[in-house]
């Protein structure tokens, strides 16, 4: 919702949104070669604001637990966390992946008992895949060779998919109150210059 020139965030989620809007913001992503460091994927602020706007963000209802890598092989949780790098790279006025914390935001949001265990299976193969289709190289890749392999990954329906739905909890982790995990410092809601709904929540659990 947009109120006073303010972007809110009222935090649910919409059935089939994440197919339909955040594919849409992953194709729109783009290199940033202003500099001969290699930034990769950087997302385009308008684009972005629209997807976010409309779709808005879903919350787990957490527990108290710290985040971890939870039910994660240690492998799975790195192939996930490069993943959200390459999509949320050092460098962009949007925070990167790590400063917002997207994957310790993931990893304890899908496997806490809430959330739907389809998804979290689809989440876990899907990361699982991407290592296979790659000869398990693509933790060794560099930046233009993980754009290949995603694309490639893209242009498949279960890849695509895949893609679609870590990029929509990326977004969780990026625009949810820190509370949960993830949008460490607020740094999600600074770069884009909003906030959250109100009243904020004033514990992780919220009873069923």
């Amino acid at each position: 919702m947009i109120k006073n020139g303010v972007i809110r965030f009222d935090f649910c989620f919409f059935p089939g949104v994440h197919k339909q809007m955040m594919h849409k913001s992953y194709t729109k992503l783009c290199h940033n070669n202003s500099n001969k460091k290699e930034k990769g994927l950087m997302m385009k602020r308008r684009a972005f604001l629209g997807v976010c706007a409309i779709a808005g963000t879903s919350v787990l209802i957490a527990s108290e637990q710290k985040p971890s890598r939870g039910a994660l092989s240690s492998e799975t949780y790195a192939t996930i966390a490069a993943v959200q790098g390459h999509m949320f790279p050092e460098g962009s006025v949007i925070p990167s992946a790590k400063t917002f914390r997207a994957t310790p935001f993931l990893a304890e949001t899908i496997v806490h008992p809430t959330y739907d265990k389809e998804i979290r299976v689809f989440v876990v193969e899907g990361a699982e895949e991407l290592q296979r289709r790659e000869n398990q190289k693509f933790l060794t890749y560099g930046v233009k060779q993980k754009e290949k392999a995603l694309r490639a990954y893209e242009k498949t329906a279960y890849g695509s998919g895949w893609l679609d739905r870590i990029m929509l909890l990326s977004l969780e982790g990026l625009l949810s109150d820190p509370i949960y995990g993830g949008n460490f410092r607020e740094s999600g809601w600074k770069s884009l210059q909003t906030r959250g709904g109100e009243p904020r929540p004033s514990t992780r659990y919220i009873a069923l």
